[in-house]
């Protein structure tokens, strides 16, 4: 808790205060950004499952997901 009232207090100097408004604006653009990936990730495994189906790399869900988020990792 202390390094909370620390953040609380660095946000009300002229410093760090926009320094760590900007921190909080980025992630809340990358959660915004991984729940867009993931639901892209989800669709493709969908489409992918059914498509190749007959691989046995996409023969069931989960295996399919982690092969396309490995993938998309690179």
């Amino acid at each position: 808790m202390f390094w909370l009232k620390v953040l609380f207090f660095f946000r009300l100097t002229r410093t760090f205060g926009p320094m760590i408004k900007i921190i909080v604006e980025m992630i809340k653009e990358m959660l915004v950004f991984c729940v867009i990936w993931l639901a892209l990730l989800l669709f493709l495994n969908c489409v992918a499952t059914l498509l190749f189906g007959d691989l046995p790399e996409y023969s069931d869900f989960f295996g399919a997901l982690i092969l396309l988020f490995e993938t998309a990792l690179g």
